[in-house]
């Protein structure tokens, strides 16, 4: 919704939301309202084209034919069924009552908040004085679950797209370019990212390369000796030492990670579930009283940080040390775009903490006599493996991938538990049969509603590789491209789990697809070691959510995810 564009929206019965002049009995000298009545947009009926003006934070005005703005109008129908309709009467857009907050919804379709928090809704006979059935008023609190507060939205003047506007940027500006880019990669980027599979899907800009397409995006993840995650050195290294984060192509990758697959055996799956679902059920019961729970902290973070005691044997002296420290690696390690020293700090202090507390802690497990047939937990396992003498995994190796561990499994798991959740809340009819499968204890199924959910709001839309060496993407096809030797290449996992020649209709919420669709996890030699953990995780917390009684999204502001850049800090749902 951008300054200078000139729409038209229509309603759930497929009419339009007009200005229409003497059809409303007003209080006062308002003689436009808004009505529903006008059949086509075309070019005759200006009266349904409304101009859109950007009044700063994230809100628009409408500004009609006549001049004046669409805008809230309390008290002004006669005999009205609700104290706000909306008219066009305001000549000043500044005004709190004529700015509208857009919000896209699941559908594609928009709702338009008021300054009240109520959202514009078309109104059947809840005018008598009107001269059409339907009129729009202001009273719905929560536009997912109803259609008549739910708009499409024509572009009469259609918007320039985000290639029209970059090639509009003379070349020498750089900063603009990029910074067009930037926002649409970290704002929209679905629609960036589908305009680029569509026109450019192998995008050079000044400052990276954005790939977009399911072979492309593969062709990068699976070529490490070209496509390098060596830029993630300078921040890891300090925190974990050398290790297959910031490798490739080393004993670091290939043994190192083999010591701990074995380590994460895939018998114990079972075992981590089930205590993921004990863990998420036991929290959701403390706070039941409260009627509502904030997902992000409360149960996405500390769910894993429960985990990461008792099946990683890392229990860590407290509760809010153990979010500090995950989050603190995370901020720099992933998040540090500019490179901030303090946040670079705060990151080192936390590793040199958890190295000090991991040290005493590995003594501890060590001296310790084993007393039971349970499997032990991973430390336990990694501090009594006896390794031979030409195997380099010593005390210095457990401690890191312990570390490594903690900060893999934590802040990321959060987020996508909680954007995962939110996709399935948003979709009535997906949510009532994910319920049913989660009731069914249908595992199977119910895993497939999360997948699927998590495809429209995944962990990073991209993924950062360095390009080693001159090289050709896409070799032999139409739109083979070389990438620069030393350039930052983006590559759009999220995007190509919506390219159409691969993922079968790809805007459609399908349980239906084949694994190797999703790239949850990544791809190529730095597929997430806990990959399989994450399965079982993730879809068991939202599950255990899910079957609260009257589990549910608060309509408004409260009940939307708070983001920190592209990071979910807040999440609060409601159950009874």
């Amino acid at each position: 919704m951008l300054q200078g564009l000139k729409i038209a929206l229509q309603a759930d019965t497929g009419k339009w939301f007009s200005r229409c002049s003497g059809c409303q009995q007003t209080v006062g000298n308002n003689p436009d309202t808004i009505t529903v009545h006008i059949d086509s947009p075309v070019s005759g009926h200006p009266y349904a084209h409304f101009d859109v003006v950007d009044v700063g934070n994230g809100k628009i005005a409408l500004k009609a034919d006549t001049g004046k703005y669409v805008a809230r109008c309390n008290g002004c129908i006669v005999n009205g069924a609700y104290p706000d309709f909306v008219t066009v009467h305001v000549d000043d857009p500044s005004l709190p009552h004529a700015q509208f907050t857009p919000e896209l919804l699941a559908n594609g379709k928009y709702a338009l908040k008021s300054d009240t928090g109520k959202y514009v809704a078309r109104c059947r006979d809840c005018s008598p004085t009107s001269a059409y059935p339907d009129t729009v008023t202001i009273h719905v609190d929560d536009p997912n679950t109803a259609p008549h507060a739910q708009w499409n939205i024509t572009f009469i003047i259609p918007p320039l797209s985000y290639l029209q506007r970059y090639d509009s940027i003379p070349a020498e500006n750089v900063v603009d370019k990029v910074k067009l880019i930037n926002q649409g990669a970290f704002t929209d980027w679905k629609g960036l990212f589908k305009e680029l599979r569509e026109k450019r899907p192998i995008f050079l800009t000044p400052k990276f390369v954005l790939v977009s397409l399911f072979p492309d995006v593969q062709e990068v993840l699976s070529r490490s000796e070209y496509f390098s995650v060596r830029t993630f050195a300078t921040k890891m290294d300090p925190v974990f030492g050398p290790c297959m984060l910031a490798r490739d192509n080393t004993e670091h990758n290939w043994g190192d990670k083999s010591v701990m697959r074995t380590m994460l055996q895939l018998q114990d799956l079972p075992i981590v579930r089930k205590r993921a679902g004990e863990i998420a059920k036991s929290r959701l019961d403390e706070i039941a009283k409260n009627g509502k729970i904030e997902v992000v902290r409360d149960l996405g973070k500390y769910v894993p940080i429960k985990i990461c005691g008792d099946y990683f044997g890392f229990p860590g002296p407290d509760l809010e040390t153990m979010y500090r420290w995950a989050k603190a690696t995370q901020d720099d390690m992933f998040r540090n775009l500019t490179n901030d020293p303090k946040i670079h700090e705060t990151s080192l202090q936390a590793g040199n903490e958890m190295r000090a507390y991991l040290t005493e802690l590995l003594k501890q497990k060590r001296a310790q006599t084993v007393t039971t047939t349970a499997p032990a937990d991973v430390f336990t396992r990694l501090a009594t493996t006896k390794f031979a003498s030409d195997i380099a995994f010593d005390e210095t190796k457990i401690i890191s991938h312990m570390i490594i561990l903690l900060v893999g499994s934590i802040e990321g798991t959060a987020q996508i538990i909680t954007q995962g959740l939110e996709q399935i809340l948003k979709r009535p009819e997906i949510f009532t049969k994910a319920l049913a499968a989660a009731q069914a204890n249908d595992n199977q199924t119910f895993d497939k509603y999360v997948w699927e959910a998590i495809r429209f709001n995944p962990f990073s839309p991209f993924l950062v590789r360095f390009c080693e060496a001159d090289y050709t993407l896409a070799a032999g096809t139409p739109r083979e491209t070389r990438i620069p030797a030393k350039s930052i290449v983006l590559a759009g996992v999220g995007s190509a789990m919506f390219d159409g020649a691969v993922v079968k209709n790809p805007d459609e919420f399908s349980i239906e697809r084949p694994k190797y669709n999703y790239m949850h996890f990544g791809y190529g030699s730095h597929t997430c070691l806990g990959e399989h953990l994450g399965g079982v995780i993730v879809p068991e917390v939202i599950k255990q959510i899910l079957l609260r009684p009257g589990i549910r999204l608060i309509p408004g502001d409260e009940g939307k995810i708070n983001y920190q850049g592209y990071i979910p800090s807040r999440f609060v749902v409601a159950y009874n």
